[in-house]
């Protein structure tokens, strides 16, 4: 019965787990975004990777959260020295927060 359970359980988290979709930035000089209310808004990540969405602030980073505040001290030290940079969401078709955001 315990089997049956942890299988069952492992598939459930398995179908729930999304991909993350990511935009190489080559120059993060070269990014769009405007802040309003603690919230940093993205737009031109389609110039890097084609499957984002093309028009308008869709991707957010939201600067009042611990996570949010070191997204973008990252982001804001790449684009002063213009060097590159990752960006992942979940899912790039849809306007949504980063959620990851860095070098590896």
């Amino acid at each position: 019965m315990m089997k049956i359970l942890a299988a069952a359980l492992l598939s459930l988290a398995s179908a729930h787990a999304s991909a993350v979709e990511f935009a190489y930035l080559p120059d993060a000089s070269k990014l769009t975004w405007q802040m309003q209310g603690g919230t940093v808004f993205l737009r031109n990540l389609n110039q890097f990777n084609g499957s984002f969405l093309p028009c308008c602030y869709n991707y957010s980073i939201d600067t009042t959260t611990p996570a949010g505040k070191v997204q973008w001290a990252t982001l804001l030290t790449k684009i002063t020295a213009g060097q590159p940079l990752y960006i992942g969401v979940e899912n790039p078709a849809q306007q949504g927060p980063v959620a990851y955001l860095g070098n590896w």
